[in-house]
């Protein structure tokens, strides 16, 4: 039987990183986005090529005379080129926006990061909210069990009538099926933290009972302010208009007629025709523009798709603005929301405990019936299963609040880790 891997927080998370198909994808965009941009640079710099022909070259007149004869004979040619651009705008401000979508990339990762964290705490704390319901209601099955079996045998003495035998056994049925489902929900968590961690044998370490963890914001709007500058998404959608702002550029520029210098070296005994001359050398230095008179149109159509792009990318950064400050301030308000149901579900936990306790004291005085034990275990389940799911909203929304207000996502499971297993 293998044994299970004790993993915390963090781990998950660091093994997520290097097992993710998603977050891989991200980092082969950020390599491919490097390349490119190299590929707009080597446009730009000197560029050096090497040719060369070795030949046989058989010439055959229809009539040979003394001064056609025909001709058989080895040849060769070879030589060099360089060609240096002068003026290229357009290459350039190709190279800018290569250099901004390779910065897009990146953030882009950062993102992707972000997203997998937000990925990895769903699962995690499914997970733990699974074993947690499983723990409280096998609590009260066996506390049930207990009951059952005092009812049975009082029935048997005729001390109680057979309905408080039935009540028991009716909760204790509805107790298993909410077992059963329990159980179903935390195989289908530990599957998705599966395939995020690529680990299948594994055993969650213990979450502390008291997680503190703080905001250093005052306000909704405090929150939101801060999101609108750090939020990696905005960054993204800023350096995604620049980089279609430059791509307009480029295309206006194309007015602008490209010149280069031009050198190349041959050396060659094949004349033209393939005819045999003297072995010669060749040097050429030539300066060249090129400027598009008429594409059919592609011109304009290049400008319109770029100019489209570039009002969709202004668009959608208006939109991420708007999106951002709504996730932030619900953000702030769900953490601070989560703190106070956090502490109500701890009192309540508190108070069904000490219900439970009193209710056992008030049967064996006889100022209480079995119904009302059934009853106080059904309240202290669902005040310890609600206090299970106030300390987890209180920390997603926590990790939101952090991520969209700029948090880095690696330094923040650390943190995250660290308040969870104390």
């Amino acid at each position: 039987m293998a044994i299970a891997n004790e993993i915390t927080f963090q781990d998950a998370f660091s093994l997520a990183l290097s097992n993710a198909p998603d977050y891989q994808l991200a980092e082969f965009k950020v390599v491919g986005a490097k390349a490119r941009r190299d590929q707009a640079l080597g446009k730009l710099l000197p560029q050096v090529s090497l040719f060369g022909q070795w030949s046989q070259n058989e010439i055959k007149y229809d009539r040979s005379s003394d001064s056609y004869a025909d001709v058989d004979f080895p040849g060769q040619r070879y030589g060099v080129t360089l060609n240096q651009s002068l003026v290229a705008v357009a290459d350039g401000l190709e190279l800018n926006r290569m250099n901004l979508l390779q910065q897009l990339s990146q953030e882009e990762l950062r993102e992707a990061e972000a997203d997998l964290l937000d990925q990895v705490l769903t699962a995690y704390l499914t997970v733990l909210i699974s074993d947690a319901d499983i723990g409280a209601l096998e609590s009260e099955i066996a506390a049930i069990d207990i009951q059952l079996e005092e009812s049975r045998a009082l029935y048997s003495e005729n001390l109680i009538p057979i309905t408080a035998v039935l009540e028991a056994e009716s909760r204790r049925a509805s107790l298993y099926a909410d077992l059963a489902m329990a159980q179903g929900q935390r195989a289908v968590a530990r599957e998705a933290l599966t395939r995020l961690t690529g680990e299948r044998e594994f055993q969650l370490v213990e979450v502390s009972e008291s997680i503190g963890l703080l905001s250093t914001f005052g306000s909704a709007n405090a929150a939101a302010s801060a999101a609108l500058i750090s939020d990696p998404a905005i960054a993204s959608a800023r350096t995604s208009v620049s980089a279609a702002e430059k791509a307009v550029l480029r295309e206006k520029s194309r007015w602008i007629p490209d010149v280069s210098l031009n050198y190349s070296f041959q050396h060659s005994d094949v004349g033209f025709d393939n005819q045999r001359v003297p072995s010669r050398d060749t040097s050429t230095l030539a300066l060249q523009f090129q400027y598009p008179i008429f594409e059919g149109g592609a011109k304009r159509a290049r400008m319109q798709g770029v100019t489209a792009e570039y009002n969709a990318a202004t668009t959608a950064l208006r939109a991420q603005k708007l999106d951002t400050e709504s996730r932030a301030r619900s953000a702030w308000l769900s953490f601070h929301a989560g703190a106070e149901r956090l502490r109500a579900g701890r009192q309540a936990f508190k108070s069904s405990s000490v219900n439970v306790d009193a209710t056992e004291l008030a049967l064996k005085a006889g100022k209480a019936t079995r119904s009302d034990i059934l009853f106080a275990l059904a309240q202290k389940t669902r005040a310890r299963r609600d206090l299970i799911d106030a300390r987890f909203f209180y920390v997603q929304a926590w990790v939101e609040l952090e991520l969209c207000t700029g948090a880095h996502p690696g330094s923040l499971a650390e943190r995250l880790s660290a308040a969870m297993h104390l």
